[in-house]
């Protein structure tokens, strides 16, 4: 009998989507799906290539006036962290938006991390349900989600989360 428990229990984990390492989805505690991204500067990268660092991804639109003000809390937090310790990533989920877009914005914005169009992050937007602004999640070194937020995220919030992960 306590075989079978245990052999129901184990198939219910496998069924779930459980592994050893813990369950991938959006959630924080959860492991965070994997991506594949070309940024507006041309660099293919995948939620791999960050493994060891401290990733922030947030969705916008150059237009968004809410989003410029994320943006400027984003990049309170950005220059008060190590820069080699945490990246950060803005994907546009504007299909109308390009990567000359992107490369002005970024430069009059002085946010200087990644940019990815919506073509270029299509993956990305479709794994971490990207479908609207100001959504950020904070990835662990290890991949982990630690934090995820559907409004503007202020730099103290994000630095709340982003200071105990490069420490």
């Amino acid at each position: 009998m306590n075989k079978m428990l245990i052999a129901l229990a184990l198939s219910a984990s496998l069924l779930s989507g459980c592994n050893a390492r813990g369950k991938v989805g959006l959630a924080v505690g959860d492991n965070a799906p994997d991506f594949s991204i070309t940024t507006s500067d041309g660099t293919s990268l995948s939620l791999s290539s960050f493994r060891g660092s401290v990733l922030l991804i947030t969705s916008a639109a150059t237009w968004c006036g809410t989003c410029v003000i994320e943006a400027e809390e984003l990049r309170k937090a950005y220059t008060a962290l190590p820069s080699n310790r945490v990246i950060f990533l803005t994907v546009s989920i504007d299909p109308r938006e390009d990567v000359q877009t992107l490369e002005s914005f970024r430069a009059s914005a002085q946010t200087p991390w990644f940019y990815a169009t919506k073509a270029g992050a299509s993956d990305l937007v479709r794994s971490y349900g990207l479908d609207r602004f100001e959504i950020t999640y904070i990835i662990d070194p290890s991949g982990v989600i630690r934090y995820q937020d559907r409004r503007i995220t202020t730099a103290e919030e994000a630095l709340a989360v982003l200071t105990p992960l490069t420490t």
